[in-house]
């Protein structure tokens, strides 16, 4: 049988409000709703139901359900998969883009700042960025190290002044809550460093298995996705060769010329890119 995603969404904005009166202090918090692999329609779905926040993996898949999507106007688009940088022009290119979950190192921040000539007219004028931190020891992981937090947090605010430091993200270890606890201390540390307040800077951890233990360790915003659309039966591969315009195909070359040191793999061949969100 096919998700109710109207319903899925329902419940777990239920819960999420729940999980957040049960925890002093941990009031709005915000729900990403993990889209990736599934069609336009389930977005539209969960739009109305009230969703308006929705995080992708995948560039072009995100482009492509953006063009799909253009008549809802107010929807906001998170990229939270691992990102090359030899893919950052393209991805600001996306509308409406309105949040980079995935920083996780210098060079991503600064080609980021680089790429901001290349935004649409519908983007912000700044691009909220979460610094994605490796807070266990497995492999399959992406993030940036703790000992190199503090250099790429201080990195973004003084060198890339398109971006805005808006917090910290982790894909915890599955069963380990000390991931959680980790990702706390964390923005403690950068918040005191850089002069901020701690609630300044949003936690972003928590799925579908464990968003509700998230909250209670401080997360204020959750990324969900199985519980909402249904499990991933069949992952979106786009084809090396799915169309684009000119422009962007001749920039994208350009990119990899430039960054002739980095990973030339598809964004969607990267087994970082395949944790479910």
């Amino acid at each position: 049988m096919p998700p109710n995603v109207y319903e899925n969404v329902r419940s777990v904005l239920q819960r999420i409000s729940a999980a957040s009166a049960m925890s002093p202090g941990r009031q709005g918090v915000s729900l990403v709703a993990v889209s990736k692999s599934k069609p336009a329609a389930a977005i539209r779905e969960a739009y109305r139901a009230g969703q308006r926040v929705f995080g992708e993996n995948y560039i072009n898949e995100m482009r492509n359900k953006q063009d799909m999507l253009r008549d809802l106007d107010d929807l906001e688009w998170h990229f939270i998969g691992h990102l090359q940088m030899n893919k950052c022009k393209k991805l600001v290119r996306c509308p409406r883009l309105s949040c980079v979950q995935s920083v996780d190192s210098i060079r991503v921040a600064n080609k980021l700042q680089q790429a901001c000539h290349y935004w649409p007219p519908l983007s912000k004028a700044i691009l909220d960025v979460f610094i994605q931190v490796k807070t266990s020891e497995e492999n399959t992981k992406s993030g940036c190290t703790i000992e190199n937090l503090l250099p790429l947090a201080w990195n973004i605010v003084r060198m890339c002044p398109r971006l805005r430091l808006a917090g910290l993200m982790t894909i915890g270890e599955y069963g380990d809550d000390t991931c959680f606890d980790r990702l706390a201390a964390c923005r403690s540390e950068v918040a005191n460093s850089l002069g901020m307040a701690e609630d300044e800077l949003h936690l972003s951890m928590g799925m579908s298995d464990d968003f509700e233990t998230a909250i209670r360790y401080g997360a204020t915003t959750v990324r969900v996705g199985t519980t909402i659309f249904g499990p991933r039966h069949e992952i979106y591969r786009p084809s090396s060769d799915e169309p684009d315009d000119g422009a962007t195909a001749a920039n994208d070359e350009s990119d990899e010329n430039d960054d002739h040191d980095d990973d030339k793999s598809n964004e969607d061949d990267d087994p970082k890119n395949k944790a479910d969100m």
